[in-house]
């Protein structure tokens, strides 16, 4: 499988971020990657609840365009963005566009980081499960989401493989976020792909590392801010060969406090 990460910097004028993720999907499918990832709300955010409705609109008509664009290229595609549900509730969701343009899984955030007030912005999700594409199954978190292990041990014991991670996090914590997502991939047994915006927002400022990392923690891929797109060839049946060998999972003994 042939992953792409594609990193940028997100401005809060959604029609330039657009224009911007257009060059750089086009760019990106050169390589025919079998998947690109893009970061955490890929085209920008509300900054206020009455802004909302507006960017459901826009993000409505850009899924729309995007999945017309996998399609035609013949390349899957995770992101997460704003989405309207019923009765007015908004929510940060998780997409996986596949090859043929269908719609091959949502994931509504659970995690939602209450110190930036997003909490206040979307309700969170109530529940996950991996992906499925062919025979593989693909877990999919949104940024804080890899601070609380439970859930992607969660999407490792239901089959996942790979876990894909959209993310806006701070260059202030990103050995938080290197360290963390090598642990999720150790711990769980799988590969780890994870990308980050680049940019300003607010007194926070990102500077990418999109990375990728396999079963054993090793990093495969490490994209630094001076770099937008980068490309790496993973091997999922390592998966299964290391589980076999190290089967961590059977010694896995927690019981319930009572």
């Amino acid at each position: 499988m042939k992953l792409g990460l594609i990193q940028y910097a997100i401005t809060q004028n959604p029609s330039t971020n657009l224009a911007r993720v257009a060059h750089l999907l086009d760019r990106a499918a050169k390589r025919r990657p079998d998947y690109l990832i893009l970061p955490e709300m890929w085209l920008g955010g509300p900054r206020t609840k009455s802004e909302r409705p507006a960017w459901n609109v826009f993000y409505a008509g850009a899924l729309k365009n995007l999945r017309t664009w996998c399609r035609k290229k013949g390349i899957g595609c995770f992101f997460s963005q704003v989405e309207e549900g019923k009765k007015g509730i908004f929510y940060n969701t998780a997409y996986f566009i596949e090859k043929n343009g269908r719609i091959g899984g949502r994931y509504r955030k659970i995690h939602l980081f209450s110190l930036d007030g997003e909490s206040r912005m979307v309700r969170a999700g109530r529940g996950a499960k991996p992906f499925k594409s062919g025979n593989r199954k693909i877990g999919c978190v949104i940024c804080y989401d890899i601070r609380f292990p439970e859930l992607p041990r969660l999407l490792a014991r239901l089959g996942a493989s790979i876990l894909i991670v959209c993310a806006q996090w701070p260059e202030v914590r990103i050995e938080h976020w290197m360290t963390l997502l090598k642990a999720r991939a150790i711990e769980n047994q799988f590969f780890v792909a994870a990308t980050n915006r680049l940019g300003v927002k607010g007194k926070n400022s990102y500077g990418g590392h999109s990375v990728v990392f396999d079963p054993w923690g090793k990093c495969l891929l490490h994209l630094p801010r001076t770099k937008e797109v980068g490309f790496v060839d993973i091997d999922l049946a390592k998966v299964n060969r290391i589980r076999k060998t190290y089967p961590f999972f059977s010694d896995c003994a927690i019981s319930p406090i009572k």
